[in-house]
């Protein structure tokens, strides 16, 4: 219109400005409108991991801030569960060289039994791996700490509880076991009373010190390596009354009352 003279270049130059003014107008808009989607997703909080909420720190009305010093509330991841525990540093090589081979199989029970919790099974609460051994001891505790990994599959390992812990770093077949009571220590090394046969003329069973090398030494069990054989009888009570050839009376525990 401009060139054949219909308007004037200034009313054109006005229409452009409008047109340009439009333009920006609708491009704030849609950056508007962006920057409101942005802000509402803001009002929905996802967790970034998978787990069971705890109780809600917040209830409806109060004003929550990033800065919330207890949160909103705590997720903790059940499925897999980790258990961390302290051993002792003398324990290191032993748990170092068990390492070695493969994953070192964890035993998480709901009882203060010993070896019998790997022997027998009872007790068993879950079976893991060790996940995570620290890189220092501790020198005011003298302990290593260590964390282990379980499937928890049947959530029977609950957040912030208590377990046993048992770390299989080493397998004895066929091994002879004592309870620790029948050990004694002499100025010779370590024996037992070896329960003898009534000699001839005699009617009861006689105590014989028996001389052993001992083995692994846990809380429920001492294995003897050598000076038993299968079958054999020691004395586990009431050693401190005996020497070696004295009279001793077999005594059948009573079953405890109901």
């Amino acid at each position: 219109m401009v060139k054949q003279n219909y308007t004037s270049k200034q009313q054109a130059a006005t229409a452009q400005a409008t047109l340009l003014e439009a333009q920006a107008l609708v491009k704030q808009d849609q950056a508007t409108i962006a920057t409101d989607k942005i802000n509402l997703n803001y009002t929905k909080i996802r967790a970034p991991i998978a787990g069971k909420t705890g109780i809600l720190q917040v209830n409806a009305g109060n004003i929550v801030t990033p800065n919330l010093t207890n949160g909103i509330v705590t997720i903790n991841t059940l499925q897999p569960i980790s258990v961390q525990f302290s051993l002792p540093q003398q324990d290191l090589p032993m748990l170092r060289q068990a390492m070695n081979p493969g994953p070192v199989t964890l035993l998480a029970s709901d009882e203060s039994g010993g070896t019998s919790v790997a022997a027998t099974g009872t007790g068993i609460v879950d079976r893991g791996v060790l996940s995570v051994l620290d890189n220092t001891i501790n020198s005011s505790t003298g302990t290593l700490t260590a964390k282990g990994r379980f499937a928890n599959a049947n959530k029977d390992l609950w957040p912030g509880g208590f377990v046993n812990v048992q770390v299989l770093v080493q397998t004895i077949p066929h091994a002879m076991v004592v309870p620790p009571d029948a050990v004694e220590q002499g100025p010779n090394g370590s024996f037992v009373y070896l329960i003898t046969a009534a000699a001839k003329g005699r009617k009861s069973e006689t105590a014989k010190v028996q001389p052993v090398t001992l083995g692994y030494q846990g809380r429920d069990e001492v294995v003897i390596t050598k000076g038993l054989r299968l079958g054999d009888q020691v004395v586990t009570e009431g050693s401190a009354r005996l020497r070696d050839g004295s009279s001793v009376q077999i005594v059948t525990a009573a079953p405890p009352k109901s």
